[in-house]
């Protein structure tokens, strides 16, 4: 009687416990990104050249490398490409370093954008959105385009690292799905 109460408690219990895991990965994975993002910023000030972050996103798994400018002010996909911007750190793969974390649009309704951004993003759109790109290119000033990088895991718990591009500003917002609203 006692081992059957114990199995009825542990199977109430594991999708709680499931779903509270799942959350910290994906504010580990979270906070992280918002550490490289503040990493990268200021080594593009002390070098005094572009520095950037590059996504690069595939149903094996979502990652990013870090590049250093080497041609044309920026980080580029084409120079990249050719090597002309080289991979300093990385490719960090989301999924084996944070457990069901990838980068996503959850579905099955459209959310509203974070602040200070309006409209609403479908399922499946891009969850990278530094205007139009996927990258992240920080000038030597510090400065960068405004933008966010939306991060889920296996239960659609939504966060989202904005960039606001001329202050440099990184912060973390947690969207509430139950209040259809962003937390920051």
């Amino acid at each position: 009687m006692t081992l059957a109460i114990l199995a009825l408690a542990v199977a109430v219990a594991l999708p709680a416990l499931s779903s509270l895991l799942g959350r910290r990965s994906v504010d580990a994975a979270a906070a992280v990104l918002a550490g490289e993002v503040a990493r990268v910023r200021q080594e593009a000030i002390a070098r005094h050249r572009y520095v950037g972050l590059a996504f690069e996103l595939s149903p094996e798994g979502d990652r990013y490398g870090v590049y250093l400018d080497g041609g044309h002010p920026g980080i580029h996909a084409s120079e990249i490409a050719t090597g002309v911007d080289p991979l300093t750190r990385g490719p960090i793969d989301f999924r084996a370093a944070f457990d069901g974390v990838r980068l996503a649009i959850p579905g099955p309704t459209a959310i509203p954008k974070v602040p200070p951004s309006h409209g609403v993003l479908h399922p499946g759109d891009d969850p990278v959105q530094f205007g139009g790109t996927d990258i992240i290119s920080f000038a030597p000033s510090g400065e960068s385009s405004s933008g966010a990088v939306y991060l889920c895991d296996r239960g659609g718990d939504l966060r989202a690292v904005v960039v606001y591009g001329r202050s440099g500003r990184i912060r973390v917002w947690t969207y509430l799905a139950d209040q259809h609203l962003w937390r920051q």
